[in-house]
């Protein structure tokens, strides 16, 4: 009897502390954001008028490119221009530009509430010095899940075979840049 009741009673134990910690687990998400990356989300939310949970699988898309120990941003959307007739459109938009210590950001999330999907372009930008830039060039060229697109004198674009992104590289008098550019998309939840 008592080894019926000590096996009865771990197996009751184990289920209790499974729940416990996949509970954990659940308690990340949109409410486990603080500071500078919760006003990120937050605007996500009030500008594109969607939910927190899609709004955090948003913010997962960004998240990258603010693992740094500076950055800012801004951004426009439907009623950042005085008179703009899309002010209240269905159709919501967010251009975000995010600068931080070494790139630029450019993220555009435009909602089509009708279709329930947001589309996500982001834009990286990378000033680089030309050696940097000529360097990524050789790589990309190498590298054979990239087909090269255009090549000029003083920038080349690189398509990922069967996805859109895309490495651009420029370079000009010892100035150089690499820009990575990717286009997605997401399903709403509402």
């Amino acid at each position: 009897m008592r080894k019926k009741l000590s096996l009865r009673l771990a197996v009751v134990i184990t289920i209790v502390s499974a729940f416990f910690s996949t509970s954990v687990f659940a308690l990340g998400g949109y409410k486990s954001l603080s500071g500078d990356e919760k006003e990120l989300a937050d605007a996500l939310v009030r500008n594109l008028e969607i939910n927190e949970s899609d709004a955090y699988d948003l913010f997962e898309e960004v998240k990258a490119h603010l693992n740094k120990k500076n950055w800012q941003y801004d951004g426009y959307t439907n009623d950042t221009l005085s008179g703009s007739k899309v002010k209240d459109s269905n159709v919501k938009f967010w251009f975000f530009n995010l600068t931080n210590d070494d790139r630029f950001v450019n993220v555009s999330f435009i909602k089509f509430t009708k279709e329930k999907q947001v589309l996500i372009q982001s834009v990286e930008t990378l000033p680089r010095g030309s050696q940097s830039a000529i360097d990524k060039y050789n790589a990309v060229k190498k590298d054979k899940a990239f087909e090269l697109v255009t090549d000029n004198d003083n920038f080349s674009v690189f398509k990922k075979t069967g996805y859109s992104d895309k490495v651009k590289v420029y370079t000009n008098s010892g100035v150089g840049a690499i820009q990575y550019v990717d286009f997605i998309k997401h399903d709403l939840k509402f």
